[in-house]
């Protein structure tokens, strides 16, 4: 809820009226000290860029900012955060003098906590404060392994050379050495004193890995990258110099597993800093650009955390089954795939949250008769999300089937026979005949089938739909190619008559029905 000072409130209006933002009656006025929340003027969002557990803001935040923790948070005056501050539950809001603020937007999400408050005094800037956001896990960073090099390295002038990297544990640069180049690997503790590391390749699309026990960095020394980075320390560390790429943001990625970040002096860090047990301070007049995953951020004086210089990407989403327009008779379906993201993603399927195994996810999914819409989004820490629909049809329906020709104890004299009928389903259905595939236009099959028995035959027409669902009707005729057998008994051969009619017998033998004439 929020706690509303009516003559500030006044005040805050009168300088939006100046600014022509929107006009507001007095009778509005009135209302507003009757409600719990304010809606203000309405801003454009900002990417969020900072996510943290907890966050102490007396510099500049020119970015929007996620706080998993229902802690409190003061901006005092000259302080800001540009972008929108997101939190869990409902804090109390407190206002104080001259402010700017985008107003609270109310979430969807758990109402709770509701025992911590968020101040804003004199002069501060808080773009929109988004409030029942819920927390979700921070991602966990390893700690890096244990290199193989057994040699320590102390460069004290331009002339020396490290050597093989491939066997160096610590390496110190002392005096005016230049930067060193420093090759993918892992090692135990780096020291520049002067100059600084160079990492990375230039126009690389794979990332180098660098895995350090701790990294120090004196002075102005400074670490400059060339393409993609990921650097893993297992410590605290501390800039003074500049440290990523200043054109592209996007290329460094500094994970620490068990230590903090600080930014002091003159210190510029362009990259994304991922240190969950740890705190990222930027002190005065020191400049983060990036993206901050973190338990603190603290940002004091003049200091200023900036959006990346390169938009962050959504997850990388893929399923492996069930594949688009699957059909089944089942009444679930298991949907796996895999997500990849630096940042923590979460997946849900139709809404639910699926597990996570790795990049790996799982799910079941139950399913209705018919038609069925699967809905897979993946979202990281900062709301970017992809998105991936997925048609699948339960039909347990056996297909209906009907044979209009032959009839049922019919009887032919020829080799093969046509074979006739109607068959309808929700889905593909394939008709055979004696295991003849017969073809199906508009809900008829035909299919002409040998008939290689003499005497009695069993036509068997079996339907299958898509699901695998059967039906199987049969039909029984004869085939006969051979004359009836026919004996005349009476009168004999050659016999002679004086009557105008004769009567004559005999009989006849055949597998059909016979007819004398």
């Amino acid at each position: 809820m929020i706690n509303i000072n009516r003559s500030m409130l006044a005040q805050r209006l009168k300088t939006v009226f100046s600014r022509k933002l929107f006009i507001i009656s007095t009778t509005i006025l009135c209302l507003l000290s009757l409600v719990t929340t304010v809606y203000l003027m309405i801003q454009t969002s900002t990417p969020v860029s900072v996510v943290v557990r907890r966050v102490d803001v007396n510099g500049q935040i020119q970015t929007s900012v996620r706080q998993m923790n229902g802690e409190n948070i003061t901006i005092n005056g000259g302080a800001a955060i540009t972008g929108e501050l997101y939190v869990p539950g409902t804090p109390t809001v407190r206002l104080n003098g001259k402010l700017n603020f985008g107003g609270t937007v109310e979430g969807s999400g758990n109402p709770q906590p509701n025992n911590y408050e968020i101040t804003l005094n004199g002069n501060t800037t808080l773009g929109k404060l988004f409030n029942r956001i819920d927390p979700a896990p921070l991602p966990t960073v390893a700690e890096p392994p244990i290199g193989t090099g057994t040699r320590d390295v102390n460069i004290n002038s331009s002339n020396e050379q490290v050597g093989d990297f491939a066997t160096v544990r610590d390496l110190t640069i002392n005096g005016n050495v230049p930067p060193i180049t420093v090759p993918a690997g892992t090692y135990r503790n780096f020291t520049a004193n002067n100059g600084g590391f160079i990492l990375g390749v230039s126009g690389a699309t794979q990332a180098s890995v660098y895995n350090f026990n701790r990294l120090t960095l004196n002075g102005n020394a400074q670490i400059q990258v060339l393409g993609p980075v990921v650097v893993t320390l297992k410590e605290n560390v501390t800039f003074n110099g500049s440290v990523g790429n200043t054109g592209n943001s996007s290329l460094l990625a500094l994970k620490v597993s068990n230590g903090s970040v600080t930014l002091n002096g003159n210190a510029s860090f362009s990259g994304t800093v991922i240190a969950p047990s740890g705190t990222v301070t930027v002190n005065g007049n020191c400049f983060l650009t990036g993206i901050v995953i973190a338990d603190k951020l603290t940002v004091n004086g003049n200091g200023i955390v900036r959006s990346p210089s390169s938009s962050t990407n959504p997850p990388s989403l893929t399923i492996q089954q069930p594949v688009n327009n699957t059909i089944t008779k089942n009444n679930t379906i298991a949907v796996t795939g895999t997500v990849v993201s630096n940042f923590a993603p979460v997946v849900k399927i139709n809404g639910v949250v699926a597990t996570l195994n790795g990049n790996s996810f799982t799910s079941t999914v139950t399913l209705a008769e018919g038609s069925n819409t699967i809905t897979v989004v993946a979202k990281d820490l900062f709301n970017k999300e992809s998105t991936i629909i997925l048609q699948v049809v339960r039909d347990t329906s056996a297909p209906s089937l009907t044979i209009t020709q032959p009839n049922e104890g019919g009887f032919v004299n020829t080799q093969q026979v046509l074979v006739k009928g109607t068959v309808s389903d929700v889905t593909a259905t394939q008709v055979t005949v004696n295991n003849v595939v017969a073809s199906v236009t508009n809900g008829q099959y035909m299919a002409t089938v040998p008939i290689s028995n003499e005497g009695a035959n069993t036509l068997t027409v079996k339907a299958t739909d898509s699901a695998n669902n059967q039906t199987t009707l049969t039909r029984n005729i004869t085939r006969d190619t051979i004359p009836p057998v026919l004996t005349v008994t009476q009168p004999q051969e050659a016999a002679t008559f004086t009557t105008p009619e004769v009567t004559v017998t005999g009989s006849f033998t055949d597998i059909t029905p016979v007819t004398v004439m």
